[in-house]
């Protein structure tokens, strides 16, 4: 099964993307999230069940709550939604979809692999999952939903390109 855990700003982006749930369910089977990501994503429906439902991901969200905090340095810096995540990615040996820089220090210095969504749509065009013609959208709307800086934009069309 291919699965990766999940901070909460990874769904938000999916969430903003035009079938940004459906992009990625060509990479992972399963999304596991701690309880605390499935809370923050779902605080503005007010209810966890309908959260789901809206975005009709209930077969690709599994939570997971039996894990122990992890200890890191700079870990208490973080929200408690990232170091749920990053305990549950140690807990499990796996992938951590994660976009916050801070949370990203904490989990590679665990050994942990991190990837945004942005990341996510490169490994897709190199995999050959996606097309340049799809990769370039996606990235382009990242960028556009203000999930993607200029910089990073900008490089990652140029390697989009250059493919």
């Amino acid at each position: 099964m291919r699965k990766v855990v999940s901070n909460t700003g990874p769904l938000i982006t999916l969430e903003k993307m035009q079938d940004g749930f459906g992009f990625i369910q060509k990479l992972y089977d399963k999304i596991i999230i701690p309880p605390k990501v499935l809370e923050e994503v779902s605080f503005r429906l007010g209810d966890c069940r309908l959260y789901l439902q809206k975005y009709n991901i209930g077969n690709l969200i599994e939570v997971k709550s039996k894990f122990s905090i992890v200890r890191a340095d700079g870990i208490e810096n973080l929200h408690y939604g990232e170091v749920e995540a990053i305990s549950l990615a140690v807990k499990l040996n796996c992938g951590l979809l994660i976009e916050d820089n801070d949370g990203r220090g904490v989990a590679e210095s665990l050994g942990i692999t991190v990837s945004g969504i942005a990341g996510r749509v490169m490994e897709a065009l190199e995999r050959n999952i996606i097309e340049k013609r799809e990769a370039r959208s996606k990235i382009d709307e990242l960028f556009h939903k203000k999930r993607l800086d200029s910089n990073t934009h900008q490089v990652l069309i140029q390697k989009i390109l250059s493919r």
